[in-house]
């Protein structure tokens, strides 16, 4: 559990880096993901392992986050959607400062 509400562990990581990965809980996920740029689903369901159980993740692909990538796929696959999200969330942080210039 968080030691000092739901946004404690996410702030701790963004003081040291730009990106935090593993929500695993709704209610922490829905308190910080204003503080993101974008928010991305990394999904490997495809690749037949059991899904983790509700006590460990309450996280799933159908809460809204603005990225999916199907990480069920080869690693070409793959890469290839990552670099597609990196540039995307490039274009629209470019957007962003053009804007408030």
């Amino acid at each position: 559990k968080a030691k000092e509400g739901p946004t404690y562990y996410v702030r701790q990581v963004l003081a040291e880096g730009d990106m935090y990965v593993g929500h695993r809980g709704i209610f922490e996920y829905e308190s910080t993901s204003h503080l993101f740029d974008a928010t991305i689903w990394v999904d490997a369901s495809k690749r037949g392992l059991p899904r983790e159980g509700k006590d460990s993740c309450e996280m799933s692909p159908t809460i809204h986050h603005d990225f999916y990538i199907d990480n069920g796929g080869d690693l070409w696959e793959t890469k290839a959607q990552v670099d597609a999200v990196y540039k995307l969330i490039l274009n629209k942080k470019e957007a962003i400062n053009a804007e408030s210039s």
